[in-house]
C-alpha cells in the first residue's frame, strides 16, 4: 500500500466549486500548518444561500476594519485577473 496521501482533486483543478467548507477549511489550515502558506493576517467571508436566504458573515484575523475592506478590494482584483478580466 502506499504512503501517499490521497488529495482532493479540486485542489489541483483550481475549482472551489467542488470543495465542501470543511474541506476548504481543513486544506487552508494544513497549508498554513505545514508551512506551504505562512499568511499573518486572514479574513474569511463566509455565505449562507440555504432555504432562499443570502446570509453573508466573516471572522477575521490580525486586521482592522479598514484593512479588511481593503483586502476584499485587493482579492477582487486578483480574481478578476485570474478570470481572465
Amino acid at each position: 500500500m502506499s504512503d501517499q496521501k490521497v488529495s482532493n482533486l479540486s485542489h489541483y483543478l483550481r475549482d472551489g466549486s467542488r470543495w465542501t467548507v470543511d474541506q476548504m477549511l481543513a486544506d487552508t489550515l494544513s497549508d498554513v500548518r505545514e508551512h506551504r502558506k505562512a499568511p499573518t493576517k486572514a479574513l474569511v467571508l463566509f455565505l449562507d444561500d440555504s432555504d432562499d436566504k443570502y446570509d453573508v458573515g466573516f471572522v477575521q484575523a490580525g486586521l482592522s476594519m479598514s484593512q479588511a475592506i481593503a483586502l476584499i478590494d485587493v482579492a477582487k482584483s486578483v480574481i478578476l485577473k485570474e478570470m481572465g478580466y
